[in-house]
């Protein structure tokens, strides 16, 4: 595991009401929240969950649309469960849930066996408004949805089946809009969607290679400076057309007329890395309190 450099030493991990939830003041006083947003768990069924499941929790199955999953069904406050059936087979279920709850540790503890992370949602929430901001990473395509005015309220960075993926929405609005939760003050999220090996490893540089910078620029450039770079960086096939010397002149102007987001997305997870991977692995030993699992 790497040292943790000076900056992201600068910030004091709090622990919040919630279980896997973290608070990151940093030396301005600047909390940023860190959180397991989403976690689906590959789990074997322990003697008497479905019994316990159909008489005591209330239950309701829902139709799959995937020929994999025998059934599935929805548990209030817990989540979804699928059962999941091998072609040779074999069998487990899959466990989605919001873990920022003691109900699912309860019925992980008691009746189900954890035995793979098949995915993580790694949550960065911070109290300002990122609206004007630009967000890319290489190698993973970028999809902007913007509002009828034009301004940004969600950027992907990677697509649904990608096993890493960056999602940077407006958190504050989600709440008002589907919950009718109010927010007061600017809240944004900065979301890394993890399966298959980024989710069982929670990698060191994972928010390494995501690149944001403020927009509009700051400083004092002309106006056809300040229309070309808008216009490079919102159509990257425009960038892809360029030679490598002409990247390299759009990156070096966005680095001169842009600031950068701080605190800084990979000094804040790496500074609560070690309590996240804590916490997950919290998770898998919860087996060890399940009784003997039986395989169908």
């Amino acid at each position: 595991m790497s040292t943790p450099s000076a900056a992201e030493a600068a910030f004091a991990v709090l622990p919040t009401t919630s279980p896997h939830s973290y608070d990151l003041v940093d030396q301005n006083g600047v909390v940023t929240t860190v959180s397991v947003d989403t976690l689906r768990l590959g789990c074997i069924a322990g003697v008497g969950f479905y019994e316990w499941a159909a008489e005591t929790c209330g239950w309701s199955q829902t139709t799959s649309s995937r020929r994999s999953y025998k059934s599935s069904w929805h548990m209030p406050g817990v989540g979804h469960v699928s059962d999941y059936r091998y072609t040779d087979g074999r069998s487990f279920l899959n466990l989605e849930t919001r873990p920022n709850d003691d109900d699912p540790w309860d019925l992980l503890r008691t009746f189900l066996s954890p035995i793979a992370i098949r995915r993580v949602d790694i949550a960065l929430d911070y109290g300002s408004d990122l609206s004007g901001y630009l967000f890319d990473a290489k190698l993973l395509k970028r999809t902007v949805h913007s509002s009828s005015t034009g301004t940004v309220q969600t950027t992907y960075l990677g697509s649904e089946k990608s096993a890493k993926r960056f999602r940077i929405y407006d958190k504050g609005a989600e709440l008002s809009r589907r919950h009718r939760t109010k927010v007061h003050g600017p809240l944004w999220r900065i979301e890394a969607q993890l399966r298959r090996e980024y989710a069982t490893a929670l990698p060191d540089a994972l928010f390494d290679g995501l690149v944001v910078r403020s927009w509009p620029p700051v400083g004092d450039p002309d106006l056809r400076t300040a229309a070309f770079l808008e216009y490079a960086y919102r159509h990257p096939g425009i960038q892809r057309a360029f030679s490598k010397k002409s990247r390299d002149t759009v990156e070096a102007m966005l680095g001169q007329y842009a600031l950068p987001l701080d605190p800084a997305p990979a000094d804040v997870y790496r500074a609560c890395l070690p309590a996240l991977r804590g916490g997950l692995a919290s998770v898998l030993s919860s087996s060890d309190h399940c009784p003997a699992a039986v395989i169908s």
